[in-house]
């Protein structure tokens, strides 16, 4: 088990972030979500799908997190992203639209169908939209077992915005950032400027370290740039941030800088995310996305002034 949680006395609303996968439980704890403190604990569980409510209840009751709230981040794989051009209906309005827009696009009855929407960016006055979709049974099925698990959940989120905050937190560039991460043998990029996801892409490629060729990763990432600047007409953002397990394969890293026209870094966790104690490398890379939703509160207040600018100015 991990090093206990139980030291928590604040009256302060504590808040669990979790993610599951086939091999188990990720998760991340902050006793102050609402301020800029650093993330108490965070780890992986691991366990099969069949040990999962047991796992969680046991971790819950070990380090007295009963009835704290809880947040869950969904993996890449268990939902679809889609942008679209917003319809022409108020904002309040998106989600109920959004299904006529999915029509045949999910691979599952849109009945059956858990649908959410957010902003994006604009192309010519014309705004966009991106379009989540989820099985609802999927959710169901993780909210029981946070019920079961003597958790309140509060919100459930994705990937991309979870991954966000860490970026908001951090340096921001004119252009925006890159962001290439890895899950379940699949590659993903993501792109973000002026606080907003503008780009989301998830890719097949053969990552093998001694393979001397890349030029399949590099393809599809200057595939990804080149749809993003003549068919979206951003400017290329000013950097391709790469995961650290990316970044070890020092040959990918190389053949990435040679041949991409912007810098490739690796992502650090900024200074407001650094755990108490450290977290190891294999550990922040399997719990990266609810290290990012720990800070969902503090990003929110970040961008409430401006959220609150753009509503008045269309108003």
């Amino acid at each position: 088990m991990p090093t206990s949680l139980k030291k928590n006395k604040t009256k302060e609303k504590a808040l669990l972030c979790l993610s599951f996968s086939s091999d188990g439980i990720a998760y991340a704890y902050t006793d102050h979500p609402h301020t800029e403190a650093p993330i108490k604990h965070c780890g992986f569980l691991k366990c099969t799908e069949k040990k999962r409510r047991a796992t969680l209840s046991a971790f819950v009751k070990e380090n007295q997190l009963k009835n704290k709230e809880c947040s869950i981040v969904l993996n890449p794989d268990e939902y679809s992203t889609l942008l679209f051009d917003a319809p022409n209906v108020k904002e309040s309005e998106y989600q109920q639209a959004a299904k006529w827009l999915l029509k045949d696009l999910v691979a599952f009855p849109l009945s059956e169908t858990i649908i959410d929407t957010f902003p994006t960016f604009s192309v010519t006055q014309k705004k966009k939209i991106y379009v989540v979709a989820a099985k609802e049974a999927d959710l169901k099925i993780y909210a029981r077992l946070i019920f079961q698990s003597n958790l309140k959940l509060t919100r459930i989120d994705i990937t991309e915005m979870a991954l966000r905050n860490i970026l908001l937190l951090d340096e921001q560039k004119e252009n925006g950032s890159a962001l290439l991460y890895y899950f379940n043998n699949k590659l993903h990029i993501l792109i973000y400027k002026d606080h907003m996801i503008y780009f989301t892409r998830a890719f097949f490629v053969n990552l093998k370290d001694n393979d001397d060729d890349h030029t399949q990763l590099f393809q599809e990432i200057q595939k990804s740039l080149d749809y993003y600047q003549s068919q979206m007409r951003q400017p290329a953002p000013d950097r391709l941030l790469l995961t650290k397990n990316l970044t070890a394969m020092t040959e990918i890293k190389d053949a990435l800088t040679q041949n991409l026209s912007i810098p490739v870094e690796t992502l650090a966790l900024p200074e407001k995310m650094i755990c108490r104690t450290a977290i190891p490398e294999k550990i922040q890379l399997d719990a990266l996305n609810v290290i990012g939703e720990t800070q969902h509160y503090i990003v929110n207040d970040l961008l409430q002034p401006a959220q609150e600018a753009a509503h008045d100015s269309t108003s």
